[in-house]
């Protein structure tokens, strides 16, 4: 074979080999590119869940703390006196000032409270008037927070609206608690900070009220940074009118990506060069993993460090609860000893919540109905019979629902026991299509004296009440052939879905 027939034999050899490599390496561009898009995009969807859940944390606490405020018996009593006109405006207003003002000291957030009465009228007023604009829709069930933003003269706030309720008087009114603005900016600046290049805006109703980062959103340009480059972003809902959004610009978000397919792009034309960007490619994809498994090693350990609270918390309870049962043990009189073990009871029930909040992988969720097994125990020798749906229920329900049932029962045992034979106690529990909650407890005494819960006195039945009107609920006394029967329908519960 002569010179000219080699060469051509060897371009054509080469071009033949060029030509494979070139397929092959188009066929493994495509999935490369994607895994490696799809990888950076979980990365940032972690990050702005832990931007979103540091904000959510903050608020909920902004609620829980403005929720204290109306809580206090004495408060409801004497709005109470006001509503039915047995103290005037300023006899009130004199009254609940000076404890507003002391809640507004107490507290590094709350920086005014106005308090309205179901009529939208003010009638206490410590700090900035807080205006109650038309648009503001309250709710009489638990504390939230509202699309409002009020500019005051030395500072700006969100508003958080809290009912008082009454197990009399119902509905009474309401508490408007101004938080500074300043405290939430500062805590989405610092939760921000923690990732390069993102940047997050807290809007109400389409006005920004908090930005963070080094490149801020500018809702009149949609999703565009200052540059005019398109953004990554991710929206949450947080409140009925709020919004959280927390953006990155794409070219620096996918930059280690297009940066990789750049030089695959010249892997393809120069093959020598090939296996020194995949490698070198190959470490960066291992680094990004090792920063996406220590994130959600930090989301992890942040959910054992709650539950390690919880178990400290239920580790308390059971030491008050020792305390009561050595301190009744300890006293000679049969009126101490009752009220420190019915109290002895509600710091169990409540203390079997905590224990399941610890134990079960249902984070923050509890099963009632095994809680409630568990406590029934405690009444050795009584016939309990119990009946409960398989429900999961956040914290804040199942705490009022084990309390309310607490009491339902000892107060079976303590008047609904017959003339003669045994006690029986039935205990229902379950949630209908509606999504209320009906609780029934049912004993073979000789039932009530009366069916109107209004006439009945007791600390029990009126604690259940009071705990009941958190949710909107209805304490009946239904009228039975035989013995008696207690039942409170739960309307505004929230349901964990399984």
């Amino acid at each position: 074979m002569n010179l000219e027939n080699r060469q051509g034999l060897l371009r054509a050899t080469a071009i033949v080999v060029i030509a494979v490599t070139l397929l092959t390496l188009t066929a493994l561009f495509m999935p490369v590119r994607q895994a490696l898009l799809r990888e950076i995009d979980q990365r940032f969807q972690l990050e702005a869940q832990l931007i979103h859940s540091t904000i959510t944390g903050y608020l909920e606490h902004s609620v829980d703390l403005a929720s204290q405020i109306p809580s206090r018996s004495e408060i409801r009593r004497q709005m109470l006196r006001y509503v039915w006109g047995e103290i005037s405006q300023e006899d009130y207003r004199q009254f609940a000032e000076p404890r507003l003002t002391e809640a507004v000291r107490a507290s590094d957030g709350i920086i005014a409270v106005t308090r309205v009465d179901r009529n939208r009228v003010p009638l206490v007023v410590v700090g900035a008037p807080l205006r109650v604009p038309e648009s503001l829709q309250f709710h009489p069930g638990s504390g939230e927070i509202v699309g409002t933003v009020m500019h005051t003269d030395s500072s700006a706030a969100y508003i958080v609206t809290v009912p008082i309720r009454d197990p009399v008087g119902g509905l009474l009114g309401y508490d408007l608690v101004g938080f500074s603005l300043a405290a939430l900016r500062d805590q989405l600046s610092r939760a921000t900070r923690l990732f390069d290049a993102t940047s997050a805006t807290l809007s109400v109703d389409g006005e920004t009220i908090a930005r963070a980062g080094p490149r801020q959103l500018d809702d009149t340009r949609g999703d565009q940074d200052d540059a005019g480059g398109h953004l990554a972003t991710v929206r949450y809902r947080l409140a009925s009118q709020w919004e959280l959004a927390v953006a990155r610009p794409r070219r620096l978000l996918y930059a280690p990506a297009e940066t990789f397919l750049q030089r695959m792009a010249i892997v393809i034309v120069i093959v020598s060069a090939a296996v020194l960007v995949i490698v070198h490619r190959s470490l960066a994809a291992v680094h990004e993993r090792a920063r996406t498994a220590e994130l959600e090693r930090d989301v992890a350990n942040r959910r054992i460090l709650l539950q390690e609270v919880h178990h400290r918390i239920k580790n308390d309870l059971s030491m008050v609860g020792s305390l009561l049962s050595l301190q009744s043990r300890s006293s000679s009189e049969q009126a101490v000893q009752a009220a420190l073990s019915e109290a002895e009871h509600r710091v169990t029930i409540v203390s079997q919540i905590y224990d399941q909040l610890y134990q079960t992988e249902e984070f923050g969720r509890v099963r009632i109905r095994e809680v409630l097994r568990e406590f029934m125990r405690q009444f050795r020798g009584e016939s309990i019979t119990l009946s409960a749906q398989d429900l999961l229920l956040p914290r804040k329900v199942a705490v009022p629902v084990g309390i309310i049932v607490n009491e339902l029962v000892v107060n079976a045992i303590k008047y609904g026991r017959p003339v003669s034979g045994e006690a029986e106690i039935a205990v229902d529990l379950n949630m209908d299509d509606a999504g209320a909650l009906h609780i029934s407890v049912r004993d073979n005494g000789p039932g009530f004296s009366s069916h109107d819960p209004a006439e009945l006195s007791g600390f029990g039945l009126s604690m259940v009440e009071t705990l009941g009107s958190q949710f909107d609920g209805e304490l009946t006394i239904p009228v039975t052939e035989s013995g008696g029967a207690i039942e409170i329908v739960l309307r505004n519960v929230e349901r964990t879905s399984e």
